[in-house]
């Protein structure tokens, strides 16, 4: 058994999820279609940051779980947490974008901040709804009760989202060899709260009006077939 030790020390030319990529293309495959019966294996912390994505990705999930849960008691509606958690997407696509224009590559660090990401995107959310059912209570007209609710809370969800975009500002400008691998989780953090704000602003009021009108729908037909009953 061969074993090739490979030492990489300059980590600000390329990451590491670069590097095995590079490894896999110009010499793995080469190897492999000379020696077809070839085992390759990526050790060190190649075989550890696969490890941690895989065990992150289970832990996302039960986050997500428990997210849910600990809207839905509160709440007490199975609809509205997940009109609530239906901005997590969009702030992880913001995460994505910032990793793009700062040019890194998606590390552990940037999946902790994803993770970390889930739990502060949905607050904007969690304002819009709370303060929509607040309004529906006092407004048998859920249009206008949201028109209100977005009025109200418009300038906190802006001012949250802005306020903590600025504070991760000095983090994401350093230069530092230190700071350099917090950047991914702060890229992470920044981008995904201030795209998902936008789409909060837009998304949110869409998808509350779409489950009104459905409750609605769906109402008249049940209301409908037991007229129809009695009718018989």
């Amino acid at each position: 058994m061969l074993h090739l030790l490979v030492e990489f020390r300059d980590k600000e030319v390329k990451s590491v999820t670069d590097l095995v990529s590079s490894l896999q293309i110009t010499i793995a495959n080469d190897l492999q279609q000379k020696y077809p019966n070839l085992d390759i294996h990526f050790g060190g912390e190649a075989e550890q940051q696969q490890e941690t994505s895989s065990s992150m990705i289970t832990m996302f999930l039960l986050a997500m779980l428990a997210i849910y849960m600990l809207l839905a008691i509160p709440l007490k509606s199975y609809i509205q947490p997940l009109v609530i958690m239906s901005a997590i997407p969009f702030g992880i696509m913001g995460a994505i974008i910032g990793h793009w224009l700062y040019d890194l590559p998606l590390s552990i660090l940037s999946l902790n901040g994803v993770i970390a990401l889930s739990g502060v995107v949905i607050n904007n959310s969690l304002l819009l709804v709370s303060q929509y059912n607040q309004e529906s209570l006092e407004n048998d007209d859920h249009q206008q009760a949201m028109v209100s609710a977005c009025t109200s809370r418009l300038r906190p969800v802006l001012l949250t989202s802005m306020t903590t975009f600025a504070g991760l500002v000095p983090l994401l400008s350093e230069t530092s060899i230190q700071a350099q691998f917090l950047i991914p989780a702060a890229v992470s953090l920044a981008y995904g709260i201030l795209f998902s704000t936008i789409i909060i602003l837009v998304l949110i009021p869409s998808l509350i009006a779409i489950q009104e009108d459905m409750a609605i729908r769906l109402k008249r037909l049940v209301s409908g077939k037991a007229n129809e009953g009695v009718r018989e």
